[in-house]
């Protein structure tokens, strides 16, 4: 016979819990009919049910009671003013009680385990509640203390301290007393009939059942979210305003911003062109600035600095000094030779830097001299304005953020170990298995990144002040692609396409070959190969290669530069000397005039005693009759090409053709609209047809430039279609004037509406042909027609330029980019383009040369493949090329701004049920396998998983107590095995299920 329980303290293996669970078991040996059980507790546990489950078995019916317990009921509370008296008083103390008990049970729920274990415990529990042998009430007029078990069958009771909790029952120590006299028995069942009586019907099954409850898809979506974002977005809530006036985008950006210094000391702002960046750096630089009284830098190209950033000085009433990447180079502090800064460096807490992709490449000088800015003590935050991060591969990114994330394992805790690793794995995926969510991670960490579609999208009610106390809406213009074709071999000739093909891809050794060899002399010299040289001969295959495509004079004057090169070479082995190479140290891309200018020097003095660098032949056992061999074969080669480039005339040129056709349907489109809008051209509305047939004429090179002008100027005299634009075109090449007019007065002249001119410029220009020094931060918008010459070799220049009239409130509601394509020999160039860069990195690699030294060179076929995309985007006339960055690579510099827009919206309208949805809640899944998908937290670590209902615990990998890591917070890829149960799928995929 087992003893009766008479003292349970709950130390040294004398728990309530063993004391019930063998009671009950005695019980039933002994009684006929099992025994009920009566219970009255202050608090409810699962924990406690799970307790003492197995005696529960033993029971018949079951009666609950719980009692409201006051917060503080070791202490006396003194009446405060404005509360009520006597009885209104102490109901109002229970009600406070009671209410902190329904929040409390709330808690317990969501600090439930998260295993499949605890769910089958917990589901037994809620049939255990809502089987009908088992009554819950709750007392809700007086607060009741006692807690006692009352058995039936045998008149007992245990009273005492414990509560119905797995604490009461387990661990607190607690005092018990078990009492089997009649005459006690009998007062406590009368004591408890009449509390029952008075107390009223409690739903404690229904608390425990919303964790089964199959909620919205949508709703356990945005909950996950509101665990990532949540004490951020509350962050924003009591951020005060004032100061520059911002839209409510560019508010959250500046929001995100802060985070990101605080955290990094750094950010990059790299929002899609004319959404407003340099607004987001003026917020910054104003707090900086103004208030906390420190100094600010800002670092800028030299036309920004002169223009646009001379200029917010005033406007923003803020002081901060500005400087040129050149002035940035050159100072002493940073390793040059002149006194440039104002301040010792170290002074600087902020520094800006406008269009920071031109420090992408680390070894460049004034990218050393940013390094050197950045180090020092105080530690400075550094932010980077950019539109384009990825140009040519992730690594541009990558090298961007090493600016401020100095530790390579920054991100440990995201379960990212190695910040360079992650980007070496992302670059090296396929193409087509590269998503957004493989550097997210990174990126919402460090990165405020927002497209002109998002903005459409998740802000369509955005404003902005209009400078006299009021707000005008945010608007942008709609982009209307226009592909111009034009014959490429028409121009040239069949046969001379193919010579130059032959010539420039290289590598098959043959009379047709162009060997470059005046860039290369090391390679003639034992053991002395030179990767800078053969970096140098890359660049000039490919630059050549788009100087041909871009015009015949550009290509041409290319030719006569480097057969005076190739002419000075042979002489100087004539005279006894070793050419040298002069090639850069440094990497430069070559679709520019600037760049070229550095590697092909005008002038090369055949003069022995000039200051180029030059051995004896003597010195050496150099391969002279080969090197002399391939210079004379090269300048044959680039005689012949010069021959045939410089015979080309402006009116035989297919493609000058094709912008002539192309201006006169600009202008009759001006004159259509104007004419639908019941506007007459020759009054006063003149104007109006004037900004809609301005055209911004873009091409890669100065050559190209001086070509269209030379032509433009003849035309318009002679064809009437474009005679409105006669005496109205300007230039802009480099930082010297064009035909007398400096590029200030060119731009000012072609919007001075738009470009910030002073008061009184008169507008003088419709036409603006340009390289791409106006490419980026000049606003143009008073143009509504953008042409790319050029074949759109790097897409992301074609989405800057189109940026500068693609912008916010433009006054056009529709915009019209135009883009060049050769089209009998589109695939051809592309391909030319491919194969010099594979033959390259074959070359490269045949002589043992570290990867780093050739861009591209270990992903080639990844980045042509994006950019291939991205042409064919443009090509198609997809609107979306120009809002967006394009391709693959730049999906992946994604930085759930999206997430938090979408969070914003839900709590404005849910945000009671977000916050109030009980952990471990789930929704239904009514897929091919029926589920449930659940989120839960502990502590700080969030978990989800899929259980489906109809399998066994073992036969699906994914149905168990599955924990994704930091790194997988949002963009979780649930990974099922073999079982492909949920083979591949996302946070995101809540949001869209039903």
């Amino acid at each position: 016979m087992t003893e009766k329980p008479q003292f349970v303290d709950n130390r040294d293996g004398n728990t309530l819990t063993q004391a019930i669970n063998a009671y009950l078991t005695d019980l039933e040996r002994r009684l006929r009919n099992p025994p009920d059980l009566d219970v009255v507790t202050g608090y409810f546990n699962p924990r406690g049910y799970f307790s003492i489950a197995d005696g529960l078995d033993r029971v018949g019916d079951v009666r609950v009671l719980i009692g409201a317990q006051p917060e503080s009921d070791h202490e006396e509370r003194w009446r405060h003013p404005g509360e009520p008296c006597g009885e209104d008083y102490q109901q109002q103390q229970v009600d406070d009680a009671l209410q902190s008990l329904d929040e409390n049970l709330e808690h317990d729920l969501d600090l439930l385990g998260f295993s499949r274990e605890v769910d089958s415990n917990l589901q037994g529990m809620i049939d255990f509640l809502e089987s009908d042998s088992v009554e819950v009430r709750r007392r809700e007029d007086r607060f009741v203390h006692g807690k006692a078990f009352l058995f039936s069958g045998d008149e007992s009771v245990i009273a005492g301290s414990s509560n119905f909790t797995g604490a009461g029952l387990n661990r607190n120590y607690e005092l018990n007393l078990g009492h089997y006299q009649p005459q006690v028995t009998d007062q406590v069942r009368d004591w408890f009939e009449d509390l029952w009586d008075g107390s009223e019907p409690y739903d404690l099954a229904a608390i425990y059942g919303k964790r089964f409850q199959p909620y919205d898809p949508h709703l356990i979506y945005l909950r996950v979210l509101y665990e990532r974002y949540g004490d951020e977005l509350e962050a924003e809530r009591e951020a005060g305003e004032g100061g520059i006036g911002l839209a409510q985008f560019q508010k959250d950006g500046v929001r995100r911003a802060n985070r990101f210094l605080d955290e990094h000391g750094g950010v990059v702002v790299a929002d899609e062109v004319g959404l407003g960046k340099t607004y987001i750096a003026g917020k910054l630089l104003e707090q900086t600035v103004h208030d906390r009284r420190q100094r600010a830098l800002v670092v800028a190209p030299a036309y920004l600095r002169d223009g646009m950033w001379e200029r917010k000085n005033a406007e923003w009433g803020l002081q901060f000094e500005t400087v040129s990447y050149s002035q940035l180079r050159n100072d002493r502090q940073l390793g040059g030779d002149s006194n440039v800064l104002d301040l010792p460096k170290d002074e600087y807490q902020l520094v800006v830097i406008d269009e920071a992709h031109a420090f992408r490449n680390p070894g460049a000088q004034q990218s050393h001299a940013l390094r050197t800015l950045l180090r020092g003590d105080p530690p400075k935050d550094v932010v980077m304005l950019t539109a384009t991060p990825v140009n040519n591969s992730l690594w541009d990114l990558y090298y961007l953020l090493n600016y401020f994330i100095k530790n390579d394992a920054t991100f440990a805790t995201q379960g990212i170990r190695s910040l360079r690793g992650r980007f070496k794995q992302t670059q090296a995926t396929d193409p087509s298995e590269l998503s957004p969510d493989m550097l997210f991670d990174v990126l919402d960490e460090t990165t405020v990144r927002r497209t002109r579609r998002f903005i459409k999208d998740r802000y369509p009610n955005a404003t902005l002040p209009d400078g006299e106390g009021g707000e005008v809406r945010v608007n942008f213009p709609d982009s209307h692609p226009r592909r111009v074709d034009y014959t490429f071999t028409e121009t040239f000739g069949d046969a001379y396409f193919e010579d130059v093909s032959r010539g420039l891809a290289g590598g098959e050794h043959d009379e047709h070959e162009l060997t470059l060899a005046r860039y290369r002399p090391s390679f003639y010299l034992e053991d002395e190969a030179d990767a800078a040289e053969l970096s140098l001969v890359g660049l000039l295959r490919t630059g050549m290669l788009k100087r041909f495509e871009s015009s015949g004079r550009a290509f041409a004057n290319t030719l006569e530069r480097m057969i005076g090169q190739n002419r000075a070479a042979l002489q100087l082995l004539e005279n006894g000397y070793f050419p040298e190479s002069d090639a850069i140290e440094e990497w430069i891309e070559t679709d520019s005039d600037e760049a070229f200018d550095e590697m092909l020097p005008e002038d090369e003095d055949e003069d022995e005693n000039t200051a180029t660098a030059r051995r004896p032949l003597a010195a050496a056992g150099e391969d002279v009759d080969r090197l002399r061999v391939d210079l004379q074969s090269d300048l044959a080669i680039l005689e012949r090409w010069y021959e045939g480039a410089s015979a080309v005339a402006r009116e035989d040129d297919e493609k000058l053709l094709a912008l002539r056709k192309t201006l006169s349907g600009i202008v009759a489109k001006a004159a259509e609209d104007g004419e639908r809008a019941g506007r007459n051209p020759e009054t006063d509305e003149a104007e109006e047809f004037r900004q809609n047939r301005k055209v911004l004429l873009f091409s890669y090179y100065e050559d190209t430039v001086d070509w269209i002008i030379d032509y433009l100027e003849d035309v318009v005299a002679e064809d009437d279609d474009l005679s409105c634009y006669e005496g109205r075109i300007a230039a802009v090449a480099g930082d010297g004037a064009k035909r007398g007019v400096i590029r200030e007065d060119a731009v000012h002249g072609f919007a001075p509406e738009a470009s910030d001119a002073p008061p009184g410029v008169e507008d003088e220009y419709d036409i603006l042909v340009t390289t791409d020094v106006l490419g980026q931060g000049v606003n143009l918008q008073q143009a509504r027609n953008v042409i790319n010459y050029d074949l759109p070799w790097n897409p992301m220049r074609v989405v800057q330029r189109n940026g500068r009239i693609d912008r916010v409130n433009s006054p056009h509601s529709h915009i019209y980019p135009h883009s060049f394509f050769p089209e009998d020999r589109l695939d051809d160039l592309l391909d030319l383009e491919y194969r010099v860069r594979q033959k390259l990195t074959q070359a490269a690699r045949s002589v043992g040369i570290d990867s780093e030294v050739i861009p591209e060179m270990e992903t080639v076929n990844q980045n042509f493949a994006d950019k291939g995309q991205d042409i064919e985007a443009i090509y198609n006339e997809d609107s979306g090329a120009y809002e967006q960055e394009g391709g693959s690579a730049a999906a992946a510099a994604y930085s759930g701004e999206e997430y938090r827009q979408e969070l914003r919206e839900g709590l404005e309208d849910r945000e009671e049920q977000i916050t109030s949805l009980p952990w471990a809640a789930g929704s239904g899944f009514r897929g091919k396998h029926p589920g449930y998908f659940f989120c839960a937290r502990v502590g700080e670590e969030m978990f989800m998983r899929f259980v489906p209902l109809d399998m066994e615990p073992d036969e699906d990998p994914v149905a168990g107590h599955t924990h994704l890591p930091p790194s997988d917070r949002m963009h979780a890829r649930y990974q099922a095995g073999a079982s492909g149960r949920v083979a591949r799928g996302s946070v995101r995929d809540l949001g869209d299920s039903s």
